[in-house]
């Protein structure tokens, strides 16, 4: 089961956007972290 928690602290958001930055959104397409662009995934 997961849990949802809301970071309380400037450092806890901070690792959530590395988490994301990393494993999910900015890293795999080559982005910046400070990419603010949307990435748009085509197919066909």
């Amino acid at each position: 089961m997961y849990r949802m928690v809301t970071p309380q602290m400037a450092a806890e958001l901070d690792a959530y956007y590395q988490l994301r930055w990393e494993a999910l959104v900015r890293k795999p397409f080559n982005l910046s972290v400070g990419a603010n662009s949307r990435i748009a995934l085509c197919t066909g």
